[in-house]
């Protein structure tokens, strides 16, 4: 009797419903097997394109002839023209292995304007020809792209207003400063009714800025430049209804050229369901009161709030997000990310109080200059909490939680899944060695036990600093125990007074851990501290579904495993215990 494993192959049409739900890389591996999986997988392998890792003329034809199953693509001006010629060519030879749409909108220029545009290296109509083939389109990433003209900005928007199944939009972009605040509030009235989210990346370039016609390739006067006018014409497609019902979530970054608070407000008033957003710069005491007025009254459902654009070219310092949170409907807000975050008073934590019940997620990139106190108080008062994450902002030492703060009261956090702090683990001023380690074990066996409670914990993410210089991340001898965090993956000795310490043993809680990252790197702490077989054991029975746990650098990949980590590697498949470059 044959195996199901044969009987399922035995049946073709039930190997896509597998691929479906294969990674890119697993499924290349798939279809690596055979011919028959090469020939029945191919399809699914194009739903995701990033197109400029397609550079052949083989690669772009095969992905010509299966861009029907497209669903996500990304691409840039070089490989868009690309695929274009090779696409401009299959049309004109009538391949009848690549289906075009055939009927072009009247508000696109028609099939002769198209391909002497995309002769002279327009990217809007080059777009337009790639796009043509790809009907289920739901995701379009266009990077490092550049809007220098009108003409450029009006086309674009017309192919954009033709994707009827569209609902992710990137536009990476740059432009010259009269078109910055013109480019935003056009592409959004050009959007589709479908989409669901819009991200725009608008950089100043002086190169755009100088370019005036629709091609460097082109002439004012040239064939193309006229048939595009001519073409342009005729009235665009427009939107029917005066907002996107469906636009859920609104991001958008930009060089500091030009205040567009009031181009952005106008937008997000025709967002009514919109539930995550990028909080625009701040301008003046009556854009400031517009902003207000308008997430009150406008964007009811409002729940995430994002600020990645440097006000003025300074750190940020929450002011925007805090009006935007305080105009909110109480207990709404449950994600805060702030890029480059420097604290100021009224702290963060002070700030957020009005949605201390429902705030679940909060991220604090590359920043500077946060007290202690800040931190541990979103631990102590934010009950909601998931993720806290604080990254430093080049190895700075200012963003350290003093663990005896820490550890003094009791956390309210029981639904914690993802933690990533850099802690300063000495304790106060103590002359006395003896002392002072005393103090600093008792002080890391009640952060262990703060820890093990929380059995929602998935990630935990963990730095001490190693010198007053706070080059944390670049240890370079033998730094002892008080600059690492092993002690927390080890049993210790059962006797009294041994020389091997740990409180790993207040970590059994932690069945859901997944990744466990930081400053517990082997080769920089004393051979007592590594982990045994008995530690080895007791992780894989109380981690079952640990999958990262950082004991060695990429550095040391080749360099020999103890007879402990070879067991953890060999009882927890897939387990990853190299770290990755972060600081």
């Amino acid at each position: 009797m044959k195996s199901a494993t044969t009987r399922f192959f035995d049946l073709p049409e039930l190997i896509p419903l597998i691929g479906i739900y294969l990674e890119q890389h697993d499924l290349s591996a798939f279809m690596k097997t055979s011919h028959l999986m090469h020939a029945i997988l191919l399809p699914l392998f194009h739903r995701v394109v990033h197109l400029p890792t397609f550079r052949t003329p083989e690669t772009l034809q095969a992905l010509a002839r299966n861009a029907m199953t497209i669903s996500h693509l990304t691409t840039g001006l070089t490989a868009c023209g690309r695929y274009s010629d090779i696409v401009t060519k299959a049309f004109q030879s009538k391949d009848p292995s690549i289906k075009f749409k055939k009927q072009i909108p009247t508000y696109i220029p028609s099939e002769e304007a198209l391909e002497a545009l995309c002769q002279g290296g327009e990217f809007p109509a080059q777009l337009y020809q790639v796009l043509r083939l790809s009907p289920r389109l739901t995701q379009l990433d266009l990077v490092q792209i550049c809007i220098n003209n009108d003409l450029t900005l009006h086309l674009l928007a017309r192919v954009i207003s033709g994707l009827d199944t569209l609902e992710s939009l990137l536009i990476a972009t740059y432009a010259n400063a009269r078109l910055f605040s013109q480019i935003p509030s056009y592409i959004f009235n050009s959007c589709p009714p479908s989409l669901k989210s819009l991200e725009f990346k608008i950089l100043y370039n002086h190169i755009a800025s100088r370019a005036t016609t629709f091609s460097t390739n082109a002439t004012p006067d040239s064939n193309s430049i006229k048939t595009l006018k001519s073409s342009l014409a005729i009235p665009g497609p427009g939107r029917q209804v005066r907002s996107l019902s469906n636009l859920t979530q609104w991001r958008f970054m930009h060089d500091d050229v030009d205040d567009l608070s009031d181009t952005i407000c106008s937008i997000l008033e025709s967002c009514p369901n919109l539930r995550s957003m990028d909080v625009p710069p701040l301008g003046g005491p009556q854009q400031i009161e517009r902003l207000k007025r308008m997430v009150a009254n406008c964007l009811p459902h409002l729940q995430s709030l994002t600020q990645h654009d440097l006000e003025h070219g300074h750190m940020n310092d929450c002011t925007a997000i805090s009006i935007v949170a305080n105009a909110m409907r109480l207990d709404t807000l449950e994600l805060v990310y702030i890029l480059q975050y420097a604290e100021k008073y009224p702290t963060i934590d002070q700030e957020l109080q009005r949605h201390k019940r429902s705030l679940r997620w909060v991220e604090l990139d590359d920043c500077t200059r946060i007290e202690s106190s800040t931190i541990t108080s979103l631990l102590l008062q934010y009950p909601a909490l998931e993720v806290l994450k604080v990254n430093p902002f080049e190895n700075t030492r200012s963003v350290e939680v003093d663990i005896e703060q820490l550890v003094e009261k009791k956390w309210v956090v029981t639904r914690l899944r993802e933690l990533q702090l850099i802690i300063n683990t000495e304790p106060g001023e103590i002359d006395e060695e003896e002392k002072y380690e005393s103090d600093r074990r008792k002080n890391l066996e009640n952060l262990c036990r703060q820890l093990g409670a929380i059995e929602s914990l998935e990630v935990l993410d963990l730095w001490v600093p190693s010198d007053e210089d706070g080059a944390y991340d670049d240890y370079e001898n033998d730094l002892g125990p008080r600059f690492s965090l092993s002690g927390m993956l080890s049993l210790g000795d059962k006797e009294v007074g041994g020389e091997r310490w740990g409180c790993l043993g207040l970590l059994a809680g932690l069945k859901n851990l997944l990744a466990v990252r930081g400053s517990f790197f082997i080769q920089y702490t004393p051979v007592s501290y590594n982990i045994t077989q008995e530690d080895a054991e007791f992780i894989v029975k109380h981690w079952p579904r640990l999958k990262v746990l950082e004991l060695c650098r990429e550095s040391e990949r080749f360099v020999g495993l103890s007879p402990p980590v070879e067991y953890l590697l060999q009882e927890l498949p897939g387990l990853c215990i190299f770290a990755t470059e972060r600081y």
